[in-house]
């Protein structure tokens, strides 16, 4: 994210990518012309059901090519408006996260926070000349174990641009201690709404309220660019395979075996990934859990909140997001988190794909409902 100093604060902008990248989308126009071109000028040359084929095998490359040019035009579809304010320099002392576009505003008070939290995460490429390769991916921590990612920096950008400017704020900056040592509570925790009335504050999904539970219902659609250029590209192939063979006997059985296995693996994937996913909600506790076409449930957790010894909420305007939910009193050494995840102590909601504004939601139910039992 981009992180500029203003009148009130610190504010957090989504990086949006350049409108260079939309001439991209040109070279897939002009392979569309010489598509239609080529199939102008050999339409002739076939007959009969070779005929039929070749122009569906025209078509499918040419569908192919229209999916790969609105992937790159317009690439504003792919910006986020989505921005973080730290108003520490007036008196209101608010954080606010908000999406103009989505018209979404959530307004939070500064003083429920407890520090900016940072984690150094290293490079998977080994570091040269005693250099460390990595980035600091910054957190804003609020009291109650909530972690609102401020997204990740480059070493450089870190110390001459982020660094400076969050020492400026009265917010202290942890980042030796790991999170499971840092104290969380609910206490002085004040909401300026009701956590409870999930049904009226949740805006994305599917909600049902019943009588005892309250279920949250996410629809998963798998990768949006993975199924924009799968389904044209298994036409090209089964298209392009079919008019080959009629040309080549010979080689059919080997087409065809490696268009199946293709297809299949497509098939598994398409089934995995579209499905539900469930988060369900009661007052003795919860169940999150993922169904598919293959897999009845799959990434069960479920849980009583009077278990709960500790509970961190990650949240984010990205897809890899949940609550973590500790049913020991866990430390940081690696024996005991082992043994709590082995031993099924170590409980997830997943967040996963939920929109920004319902994963804070989600988290502030979350956290409220497992820090009643802790506060006891």
């Amino acid at each position: 994210m981009n992180i500029t100093e203003t009148s009130l604060g610190l504010l957090f902008t989504e990086y949006h990518f350049s409108n260079w990248i939309e001439c991209f989308a040109i070279i897939f126009l002009v392979l569309i012309f010489f598509s239609v071109k080529y199939l102008v000028s050999n339409y002739k040359d076939y007959d009969g059901m070779k005929r039929v084929f070749f122009v569906l095998f025209v078509a499918s490359f040419v569908y192919l090519c229209i999916n790969s040019a609105l992937l790159f035009f317009p690439i504003s579809q792919y910006n986020s408006d989505f921005k973080v304010e730290l108003n520490y320099k007036h008196k209101s002392q608010q954080v606010i996260l908000s999406s103009n576009n989505r018209k979404l505003i959530y307004t939070d008070n500064l003083l429920n926070y407890k520090a900016f939290y940072i984690e150094f995460e290293h490079s998977s490429q080994k570091s040269t000349n005693n250099n460390v390769m990595g980035k600091y991916h910054l957190y804003l921590l609020r009291k109650d174990g909530l972690l609102l990612s401020l997204d990740r920096y480059g070493i450089t950008t870190w110390k001459d641009i982020v660094l400076p400017l969050l020492k400026k704020t009265e917010l202290p900056l942890m980042t030796d201690t790991n999170i499971l040592d840092i104290e969380t509570n609910t206490e002085d925790i004040q909401f300026n709404y009701d956590v409870t009335q999930l049904s009226k504050n949740l805006k994305f999904g599917t909600f049902i309220q019943n009588k005892n539970e309250s279920v949250y219902q996410l629809d998963l659609h798998g990768n949006k660019i993975l199924n924009a250029i799968l389904i044209p590209l298994l036409l090209l192939l089964w298209t392009g395979a079919i008019l080959f063979s009629m040309h080549s006997k010979s080689e059919r059985l080997f087409y065809f075996f490696f268009l199946l296995l293709f297809s299949a693996s497509w098939v598994f994937y398409y089934a995995l990934c579209f499905g539900k996913h469930y988060n369900v909600f009661s007052d003795s506790g919860y169940h999150s859990y993922t169904t598919n076409i293959i897999i009845k449930k799959s990434n069960g957790n479920k849980g009583n909140w009077n278990d709960v010894k500790k509970a961190i909420a990650y949240i984010g305007n990205c897809n890899s997001m949940g609550v973590t939910l500790y049913e020991t009193n866990i430390s940081t050494h690696f024996t005991d988190i082992l043994n709590a995840v082995s031993g099924g102590k170590t409980k997830t909601i997943q967040l996963d794909g939920i929109e920004w504004y319902d994963q804070i939601l989600l988290a502030d139910y979350v956290l409220s409902q497992s820090h009643k039992t802790l506060n006891k």
